[in-house]
């Protein structure tokens, strides 16, 4: 059971006579306000094991777990296991939970429990929550019915709703956001005290008192603290303030997001939070906890992270403590960890990264003449703005294969133009795009002004055709959703070495680099 001390103590699996209300045999697991878990007999109240929860603060949940297999018993704080003891047996019996805060019983949430007020000897304040099923009360079955999303009515049966115990339909009506403002009967009539209005964080500021449901502001159970609860965590609807931060940070790019105990980008009004973690519009499709929106949010991440890896690594290469086709395919598995080995994602890191391209710039239908325009040395995609850009000269090509080298230090942007047309744009408007752009010296293709670079360079054309064959590897891994056997740094790293590399895919063990590279 998970417990909050609040300046009493709490205990469970303690064991109970449904007549009398007094301990039987049994056992306790009891945890003071001060941190201090104790294993106590029932019957007497001896303790038979103690441990000090270290640095504990007040009002901290924790998880208490009582086991008991014959005369063996353990208690587990928080899943380790802090107490052992020996005592007799654990003999049958009804479990209960006992609470030694006087005149706050419900200061603990018990669900389908009944709350009963203890007398005699036992008394001076304290109080036991038995099971419903047990002895404290008649069970109660509630089931939900929603339509569009929307929580619309609730169904609650004594006991297990089936044949001719259909129990009680409520209507439940509630605002755009999903909170529960009033309650109807199956004939249209409000039942007596359920129309409810909310502050805008959620504390009730008129009624309420009549709604027969928990779920209340945003379809949020009101916990029985007052807190609300928001699956994650807690909310505090007085503060408009969740209890505890947010263990991500959806949406960084946000200032309101940045704030981790914060609730719907202090904006509830317009936003709900399902989760607990993130903001969501559903009506505008504005949902900071959608897939694509986590997504978007960890590449944009994912380049600034590599950026500045990329930066870093810079420096150790023209130092002379890294080499570049070893640290380029260093900077290829930095990104490709940061985006959760995804195949497109890393291809828009390191776009943005190496080149300054953002391909989401232009439409796909658009894209084969872009990517053939980039490609014979034309920019048709970003400026070259781009704050996650790494900017150029980046790399020298000095321990590259020969094929590849031509001393400018722009060989890496020239290698990922050919690897970024042939991923978006296919290997044919690629290979295209290096012929116009380098053709080699032994072919007949002409040398256009302005699209020809610096005229003829077997070098160059040799390093676009094995960009267009790498860049092609991962086009079609993505979209056959083959999982890389291999990281794609190391790959591309043997390629720039020795001028090809072997993969292997769906198509077996294959090279890919330049074709005529020597092994």
């Amino acid at each position: 059971m998970r417990i909050g001390s609040g300046g009493g103590s709490v205990s469970i699996g303690a064991r109970w006579d449904a007549g009398s209300g007094a301990p039987t045999q049994g056992y306790n697991a009891e945890m003071s306000s001060s941190g201090e878990v104790l294993l106590l007999r029932a019957s007497d109240f001896a303790v038979l094991g103690s441990y000090q929860i270290s640095g504990y603060a007040a009002n901290t949940w924790v998880t208490l777990m009582l086991r008991a297999s014959g005369s063996s018993l353990s208690v587990d704080v928080d899943g380790v296991t802090r107490i052992t003891a020996s005592d007799g047996t654990f003999t049958s019996g009804q479990a209960g939970v006992w609470s030694y805060q006087p005149g706050s019983a419900r200061a603990h949430s018990f669900d389908d429990f009944a709350i009963v007020q203890l007398s005699g000897s036992l008394g001076s304040g304290k109080v036991l929550a038995k099971p419903a099923a047990q002895g404290g009360g008649p069970s109660t079955t509630r089931s939900y019915y929603f339509f569009n999303g929307a929580r619309v009515a609730m169904r609650q049966c004594a006991g297990t709703c089936s044949g001719s115990n259909v129990g009680v339909v409520t209507w439940l009506h509630g605002d755009p956001l999903g909170s529960a403002m009033l309650a109807t009967n199956a004939s249209g009539q409000p039942l007596p005290g359920s129309e409810t209005r909310y502050s805008p964080f959620g504390a009730v500021r008129a009624g309420g008192g009549g709604l027969p449901n928990d779920r209340r502001f945003n379809g949020n159970r009101a916990d029985i603290s007052g807190l609300l609860d928001f699956s994650a965590r807690f909310m505090n609807p007085l503060l408009g303030r969740f209890v505890s931060a947010d263990t991500i940070v959806p949406g960084s790019t946000n200032p309101q997001a940045l704030n981790r105990y914060s609730v719907m980008l202090n904006n509830p009004i317009r936003y709900t939070d399902p989760s607990g973690h993130c903001a969501s519009d559903q009506s505008q499709g504005d949902d900071w906890c959608r897939p694509e929106a986590l997504r978007h949010e960890n590449r944009q991440l994912g380049a600034l992270h590599t950026r500045d890896f990329a930066i870093g690594l810079r420096g150790e290469v023209y130092a002379g403590h890294l080499g570049s086709a070893v640290g380029l395919g260093q900077i290829v598995d930095f990104a490709w960890r940061e985006v959760r080995n995804n195949i497109d994602d890393l291809m828009w890191v390191l776009s943005n990264v190496l080149l300054g391209v953002d391909p989401d710039y232009v439409t796909p239908a658009s894209r084969p003449f872009n990517d053939l325009l980039n490609a014979i040395g034309v920019p048709a995609y970003s400026p070259f703005d781009n704050p996650r850009w790494v900017k150029t000269p980046f790399l020298p090509d000095t321990d590259w294969w020969s094929g590849f080298q031509d001393g400018s230090g722009g060989q890496v942007v020239h290698l990922f133009m050919y690897v970024l047309s042939s991923f978006y744009s296919g290997f044919t408007v690629a290979g295209i795009g290096n012929a116009l752009h380098d053709p080699p010296s032994w072919s007949d293709i002409p040398c256009i002004r302005g699209f020809c670079g610096d005229g003829r360079s077997d070098n160059d054309w040799a390093l676009g055709v094995a960009g267009n064959y790498y860049g092609d590897w991962l086009r079609r891994a993505s979209s056959e959703s083959t999982s890389l056997t291999v990281s794609p740094g190391s790959v591309l790293t043997e390629m720039l070495v020795k001028g090809k590399a072997n993969v292997t895919d769906q198509n077996g063990v294959h090279s890919i680099g330049f074709p005529l590279a020597f092994p």
